[in-house]
């Protein structure tokens, strides 16, 4: 899920070496993944995003040989929409989202991804 801001690559790149050290595999077990790369949201430079995943992700074998895919992210320079979807994002990220059972709890990652539709629309602005 990226959410389009000035630092959206420096962001990216945290938040994928976040995700591969979560997998807590060692160095012979990483070469041994195959794995599938999307990016869905709203970004400024949607080209940066495409060729930051291209170098993150090189190492590893790609499913059915496929690369990183950025079919669902739309990109939008507009500063006040940008600007829109950084103050919806603190307030998603400071609700509390334990209503409910467990598994019908919203994700937070789709609640973002409406809340970006709703400000960018189709994408363009």
């Amino acid at each position: 899920m990226i959410v389009p801001r000035e630092d959206e690559l420096k962001r990216l790149e945290t938040e994928i070496q976040r995700r591969i050290e979560a997998w807590g595999l060692d160095q012979s077990e990483l070469k041994q993944v195959q794995l599938r790369v999307a990016a869905r949201g709203f970004c400024c430079d949607k080209q940066a995003i495409s060729d930051l995943l291209q170098e993150s992700f090189g190492s590893f074998t790609h499913y059915n040989n496929k690369p990183p895919d950025v079919n669902d992210l739309s990109a939008s320079t507009n500063e006040e929409l940008v600007s829109i979807a950084n103050r919806v994002e603190q307030e998603i990220d400071a609700l509390d989202w334990e209503v409910g059972p467990e598994d019908d709890r919203p994700d937070r990652d789709e609640i973002m991804n409406q809340a970006l539709w709703v400000i960018y629309g189709d994408g363009g602005a």
